[in-house]
């Protein structure tokens, strides 16, 4: 899973945009969410994304996973996300 071609990231201290060069749409990203986008190119699944996370922060694994879940699936709503 990546970002679709269109989209530009950019980091902002801890706290990330992207934003969609096609059609002009802005993507607000927390913190969370901005380490998720981070390791998208690097990492081979949701639950490799989701082992990193888990040594960054405390929170159980489970809950991480649910979160990576719930913005990838927002975010290719929103076409942002090529499979």
């Amino acid at each position: 899973m990546k970002l679709k071609s269109s989209i530009n990231f950019s980091k902002i201290e801890n706290e990330g945009v992207l934003f969609n060069t096609s059609n002009g749409a802005i993507y607000s990203l927390n913190e969370i969410a901005t380490r998720i986008v981070e390791y998208l190119p690097i990492c081979n699944s949701i639950d490799e994304i989701a082992e990193k996370l888990q040594e960054e922060y405390d929170a159980e694994l489970e809950e991480i996973i649910s979160d990576i879940n719930e913005l990838i699936s927002d975010m290719k709503e929103q076409n942002f996300l090529d499979e």
